[in-house]
């Protein structure tokens, strides 16, 4: 069957994950975070842990999630003295081969130090929806100067609300939901 009624009662579980992802995706685009909680806000706890605080992300039309006032802390490799490097940090997408269980974790993908101008390591960033076993989905840099975080640069937007989205019109008049 090619067109299929997703959101219809059919008498028993239908949706699939695949359906409510390339629905997201069509929402959200290839990847955000969506403005609730605090946003996956990134903090530097030490010269090797970072903090990410709760909210909610979507990669590749997959939803992904900490639960509000939860966090996950991050360890990042030890920097080199007198030494520049970008390390990024992933959300890293499996799916088990065997059964299709999928599966996201934070990993860090280390890079190279230099003495000026690092650049940043390569990371495996493929379309989930094509199939593929592994995805390394980009979520922010870790620029490490000597042996102590610098600065962490989100590489993903966090998605505004727009008026379109959270408002209609009803007998010419304007409301805001």
């Amino acid at each position: 069957m090619a067109l299929e009624l997703v959101t219809g009662y059919h008498g028993k579980n239908h949706v699939t994950a695949e359906q409510w992802a390339d629905f997201n995706r069509g929402l959200f685009g290839d990847a955000c975070i969506l403005p609730v909680g605090n946003k996956m806000q990134v903090e530097i706890q030490t010269a090797n842990q970072l903090t990410v605080k709760d909210g909610t992300g979507v990669f590749d039309g997959r939803q992904v999630y900490i639960g509000y006032g939860e966090s996950e802390n991050i360890a990042i490799e030890s920097g080199t003295q007198a030494m520049l490097r970008h390390d990024i940090v992933v959300i890293k997408y499996t799916k088990d081969e065997m059964s299709g269980v999928e599966s996201v974790a934070f990993d860090v993908v280390t890079g190279t130090p230099a003495a000026s101008e690092p650049a940043d390591p390569v990371y495996q960033d493929m379309d989930i929806r094509t199939g593929v076993f592994v995805s390394q989905k980009p979520f922010c840099r870790v620029r490490l100067n000597g042996v102590a975080i610098e600065a962490v640069d989100m590489l993903v937007t966090v998605k505004q609300r727009s008026l379109d989205a959270s408002a209609y019109v009803e007998n010419k008049i304007l409301y805001i939901v």
